[in-house]
C-alpha cells in the first residue's frame, strides 16, 4: 500500500472517532502505529476498538471520554461488557 493510500485510510479512521480530546490522542496513536509501519488492518482494528470503547464510555457514564478521567475500573467494566 502506498503512503498516500495509508494517509487516506488514517484520515478516514480518525474522522470516525468522537470526543475532541480523545480524538486528538487516538489520532496521535494511530499516526504512531503508521510511523511504526503497522499494517492497515491493524491500525483500522485499533481505531474500531477505540471508537467502540469511546461510545460505550459516553453512553455508560454520560461524559465525554478523556484520558484523564478513564480509570482502570472503566476498562475492566468495558471488558466485562464485551
Amino acid at each position: 500500500m502506498t503512503q498516500l493510500a495509508r494517509n487516506d485510510t488514517l484520515t478516514k479512521i480518525s474522522n470516525e472517532i468522537t470526543g475532541q480530546e480523545a480524538s486528538v490522542n487516538i489520532e496521535a496513536f494511530l499516526q504512531f502505529l503508521q510511523a511504526e509501519d503497522r499494517a492497515e488492518r491493524t491500525i483500522a482494528g485499533y481505531a474500531r476498538d477505540l471508537t467502540k470503547f469511546l461510545a460505550w464510555f459516553e453512553q455508560t457514564t454520560g461524559r465525554q471520554p478523556q484520558p484523564a478521567i478513564v480509570t482502570p475500573l472503566d476498562i475492566r467494566e468495558y471488558r466485562r461488557h464485551l
